[in-house]
């Protein structure tokens, strides 16, 4: 007579049950953080490549303007835009805005016939962690 090998050919032990239970909970779990994250880049890219927008829009219409708009006003060397606030108007693109937006120029940095021109924007400001862009230009007078 053979002797059988104890099986159970009834179904599942709880074991394996709770095993494979924690494994698809395992799975759940991590598909639904990857997305989430996911989520929150596509979210901040998008954000990003249109503050870019903006900011590198403004800086063309510095250069087109020869930074001398009327607007300006020179405090110590330093022009900045004159308003209340000492600030851009809200620079928008569809629902996105640069909540706020300032630039510097500094006559003669780095050197006698140059300017150092640097355009700031700030966003999502009401969040524990602010977000912002800062482009810097270097023009060479003629």
């Amino acid at each position: 007579m053979k002797m059988s090998i104890l099986r159970n050919d009834d179904g599942f032990t709880i074991l394996e049950a709770v095993f494979a239970a924690g494994i698809l909970a395992f799975a759940i779990l991590s598909y639904t953080l990857l997305k989430t994250s996911s989520l929150h880049s596509k979210k901040f890219s998008k954000e990003l490549s249109q503050a870019i927008q903006l900011s590198r829009s403004q800086m063309d219409d510095f250069n087109k303007d020869g930074y001398n708009d009327a607007k300006l006003s020179v405090v110590a060397g330093t022009r900045h835009l004159y308003s209340e606030l000492g600030t851009l108007p809200a620079l928008q693109v569809g629902d996105f805005a640069l909540e706020d937006a300032n630039w510097t120029i500094l006559d003669g940095c780095p050197s006698t016939l140059s300017k150092l021109i640097v355009f700031t924007g700030e966003w999502n400001q009401s969040a524990a962690t602010p977000k912002s862009i800062s482009l810097t230009q270097v023009q060479v007078r003629p």
